[in-house]
């Protein structure tokens, strides 16, 4: 069973002074049905060595948050998680703000969006129109090589991307929130950590 790294967002809990590591239980349960064991990474950038000496074979990259305001500390290990998948190269996943991380770090301007909070709204994909979920104020009308559009809304903003030649991959949808899991998503899902064998088709 392949192991797959996921990050977590940053949680206040004022009446205790705590900063919690917290991840929707639903993430265990999608990768769990598609044959992955999901591995927790905390937001301490000083672990993050640690953890990536162990034999993870995927990494994904969850939403909550907003980039560079409430947890800087997730930024600094959520984007060095990003440069080990280049560098090695390894499959990685950017759900919502994990696109937005990858977005940025190729230098597309992230906007400040309305309209963009809906349990559905279609989008283009693959030549058809699919409908996903959509939970986030920040997007982009514009990508910078070497990422490519994969989908689109249709007001333009991008909502999912690749990158041409590695096993990186966007979306600003969020897969474990559709109960039952959707096909689209699951098949999406598979085609980025399996990547060797089926040549990382978008």
């Amino acid at each position: 069973m392949k192991i797959i790294g996921i990050t977590q967002k940053v949680v206040s809990v004022s009446e205790y002074g705590e900063k919690r590591d917290a991840l929707d239980q639903r993430w265990a349960e999608l990768l769990h049905t598609m044959g992955y064991t999901p591995y927790p990474i905390p937001n301490y950038i000083d672990l993050l060595p640690t953890i990536l000496s162990l034999p993870l074979q995927g990494i994904v990259l969850t939403g909550g948050n907003t980039l560079n305001t409430d947890a800087p500390e997730r930024d600094k290990v959520e984007t060095a998680l990003l440069e080990h998948a280049l560098e090695k190269p390894l499959p990685l996943l950017g759900v919502c703000r994990g696109m937005q991380l990858i977005l940025r770090y190729f230098g597309s301007k992230l906007e400040y969006l309305e309209g963009h909070v809906t349990p559905s709204h279609p989008i283009q994909w693959k030549g058809q129109l699919i409908d996903v979920n959509s939970y986030h104020d920040y997007g982009s009308f514009d990508v910078k090589a070497p990422l490519e559009v994969l989908g689109k809304a249709s007001d333009g903003v991008i909502e999912a991307i690749k990158h041409t030649s590695l096993p990186i991959r966007g979306i600003m949808w969020h897969p474990e929130r559709n109960i039952p899991f959707k096909p689209v998503d699951t098949q999406l899902i598979h085609d980025v950590f399996n990547w060797r064998t089926n040549s990382c088709k978008p």
